[in-house]
């Protein structure tokens, strides 16, 4: 896994933000809607959207892979979508499928 998007509430992001600088993440707020905020920590980035409270949730997660795959292969799981390729990225986002 080399990132995870979550939307979360404002109280629950200025609670996590405290733990994200202690846990050693290098934190730096994102600027525009209602903000929110990207976390690094080694390979791995975290962001957190907020917003309102009927619009939290996980929405997306990338990840590397161990070889490349040639072509994209893309599987629906209920409301989201897991591409996988072409190399060595996948991509699973939720929410917003039809």
């Amino acid at each position: 896994m080399t990132s995870v998007h979550l939307a979360v509430t404002a109280r629950d992001l200025a609670n996590t933000v405290p733990l994200l600088r202690a846990g050693g993440f290098v934190v730096r707020s994102l600027a525009g809607d209602g903000g929110g905020v990207v976390a690094h920590r080694g390979g791995t980035t975290l962001r957190f959207d907020s917003v309102p409270r009927d619009q939290v949730g996980l929405r997306q997660v990338d990840f590397s892979l161990s070889r490349a795959v040639p072509h994209a292969l893309e599987e629906r799981i209920g409301r989201s979508a897991l591409v996988v390729g072409p190399g060595t990225r996948a991509v699973w986002t939720f929410g917003g499928m039809q």
